[in-house]
């Protein structure tokens, strides 16, 4: 972590950081008179901190550095980060990793001794955890609850057994994975599983995962410690001899003397033996730790079968009454689809309808079209001027529009029918009566209007 990055961070989490003096002057500024006076600027470095705690993926942070180099500032630092450092360890959103470690190491019955006798006061507590290693305690609480969902996911049970140098791995450091421990073992949430082995002790953690005290230690999680732990030391052999036979192969190759490369290449094929065997071993614990888990599974699975018969049978449900429910259910299936069909036909009706309808326009628009002067030779012996066509095509529009709004109605005879579809058809003669004067130029839609407006009056007159 570089005093650049904290610089950049503080700059865009402040806004007028760099250069805002009248604003950074009064958030340097010392804690004094009442609490009310400047519990404000209280409630800006908390927050402050632990943001810039998040974003730099710290639960662990060092007192002294951030009271030192993190909010440095033209060669200023703020009067006032010692004592919000204190407020933060009092109200418990810091806490002392050192503290942490003794009070896991020391009896319950210590600790009361030590306060009952006044050999460390709460005071002293503080002052001395101020320039030390603090943990963040929301950081913690959520990387906790990150690596808990992490192992659930690929655990059947409610609980786990991890090695020491597992959980080491999963934090991604020791100070983080120590925090987490105490934090855990103080919850409830975890135990401490120890194996004393002749030449080494073999650590690791029993974890709840489901937010709830772990249970007991029994033989089983002893063994399932045993497991894990001799797959790590077999994986980590295997890594050292893959890498102590790559160095044989290179010097092999680079050797000179064909002795020297002979002897290299025979101390090559004695560690892969070695290592064939390992990864043979390595295999056989991970096949066993496979059944393990297959087991559980298949034991999850066995108690929900009962729990589903034991269901079946408090609400006394019957083979027969299942066929009966799918019987029904089958011929309300068939019926509905009658509906459909019957649906389906009606509208296949008006689509043949309508088809029909479009053809015979159709045809209208080929028969005007195909024969345009003898339609020109009738009207021209009929009508004289352009305006007395627009007279009579208006008019018909109005005369038109009873005739189809008498012979549609909610009682549609054969009759009305017939007569909406020569109305139809005359309509759309006129239609491109119009539409042959328009584009002639021998038409304006000025007079359109005109004459609509006074066969609109006429109407009303009678």
């Amino acid at each position: 972590m570089s005093e650049v990055e904290v610089r950049a961070l503080v700059e865009r989490e402040v806004p007028g950081w760099a250069e805002d003096d009248v604003k950074v002057d009064a958030l340097f500024k010392a804690f004094s008179g009442q609490r009310e006076d400047w519990q404000g600027r209280l409630d800006f470095w908390r927050a402050l901190i632990v943001k810039l705690a998040r974003h730099l993926g710290l639960i662990v942070i060092d007192g002294r550095e951030v009271q030192l180099r993190w909010f440095l500032r033209g060669g200023l630092l703020p009067l006032c980060l010692n004592d919000v450092l204190r407020e933060m360890l009092r109200s418990g959103e810091l806490q002392a990793l050192e503290q942490q470690e003794r009070q896991q190491q020391t009896s319950s019955l210590g600790r009361a001794l030590a306060w009952a006798l006044g050999f460390q006061t709460a005071k002293d507590t503080i002052d001395t955890a101020v320039g030390g290693r603090l943990v963040v305690t929301v950081l913690l609480k959520e990387r906790v609850a990150h690596v808990c969902k992490t192992l659930a996911d690929t655990s059947w049970k409610s609980d786990c057994i991890v090695t020491m140098k597992s959980f080491v791995g999963l934090f991604g450091d020791t100070d983080d994975a120590k925090a987490a421990m105490h934090y855990l073992l103080d919850k409830k949430l975890a135990r401490h599983v120890c194996i004393d082995e002749r030449d080494e002790l073999i650590e690791g953690l029993k974890i709840s995962l489901v937010q709830s005290c772990v249970s007991a230690l029994n033989q089983v999680d002893y063994h399932m410690l045993q497991l894990h732990w001799t797959s790590e030391k077999m994986k980590q052999r295997l890594d050292a001899l893959d890498q102590r036979v790559s160095q044989l192969r290179e010097a092999a190759v680079g050797a000179k003397d064909k002795r020297v490369a002979l002897r290299h290449l025979r101390s090559m094929k004695v560690l892969a033996s070695s290592r064939d065997k390992c990864a043979d071993l390595m295999a056989r614990i991970q096949e066993i730790l496979d059944a393990i888990s297959d087991a559980e599974a298949t034991k999850k699975v066995s108690e929900a079968i009962q729990l589903g018969n034991r269901a079946m049978r408090e609400h006394h449900v019957t083979l027969e009454e299942v066929h009966e429910q799918l019987k029904e259910m089958d011929e309300a299936m068939v019926l509905t689809k009658l509906v459909g069909d019957a649906l389906g036909g009606s509208a296949s009706i008006d689509a043949v309808e309508d088809e029909d309808l479009l053809q015979e326009i159709a045809s209208l628009e080929e028969e005007v079209s195909q024969e345009p002067g003898g339609h020109k030779e009738e009207l021209a012996g009929t009508i004289s001027r352009p305006d007395e066509e627009v007279a009579l095509v208006v008019e018909g529009f109005s005369n038109l529009q009873p005739t189809l709004c008498c012979s549609v109605g909610p009682r549609l005879t054969h009759t009305s029918a017939v007569t909406t579809k020569i109305c139809s058809t005359l309509l759309l003669q006129s239609f491109l009566v119009v539409t042959n004067l328009l584009i002639s130029g021998k038409l304006k839609i000025t007079t359109i209007t005109k004459y609509h407006n006074l066969s609109t009056q006429n109407k009303y007159k009678t």
